[in-house]
């Protein structure tokens, strides 16, 4: 069905909500997840390198937040967190995983934009402590080929960019 629907031009949006929704599902039940980095290139974009870590938890309990939320309110690691408005700056759900804070954007799309203000918002819902990692990750389907524009200096001390 999801291919069907990323072929037909007047349901490509309904592929990437289905889309969407299967990430969500596959995310919240947990397990272990094999993710690849992401590295820079001469041409200045992020593409996926051959260098891969994992990420293993267990079943996570989905909550929507909205933006107004205080930030202390996203802070359960036994919660799945996904923002309420629909057109989200820069990511679609995020979690916590021990040191760990993961913000995942569901993509069908060859290449990807980043919002400052949506990576913004999620390093303040990430936390801001130093000693915490931040990862930010582009879910796509497998065997896709993906690259992203590359976030700035600041963005790239802030967070890890990888793919799945």
């Amino acid at each position: 069905m999801l291919d069907l629907f990323r072929r037909v031009p007047g349901t490509a949006s309904s592929a990437g909500w289905l889309w969407e929704s299967l990430c969500h599902t596959k995310f919240r039940e947990g397990g272990t997840f094999t993710l690849k980095k992401m590295t820079v290139t001469a041409r200045g974009v992020l593409v996926p390198s051959d260098e891969t870590v994992s990420i293993s938890f267990t079943r996570l309990e989905p909550q929507v937040f909205n933006s107004k939320d205080l930030l202390s309110a996203t802070r359960d690691p036994t919660k799945y967190f996904i923002p309420f408005s629909g057109s989200n700056p820069a990511f679609d759900s995020f979690f916590r995983n021990e040191s760990i804070g993961v913000g995942l954007q569901m993509t069908l799309a060859s290449h990807h934009t980043l919002n400052r203000d949506g990576l913004r918002m999620l390093y303040g819902r990430l936390g801001m402590e130093s000693a915490y990692e931040r990862w930010f990750v582009f879910i796509i389907r497998k065997g896709s080929v993906f690259k992203c524009q590359k976030p700035s200096v600041l963005q790239m001390k802030r967070f890890k960019f990888l793919v799945g």
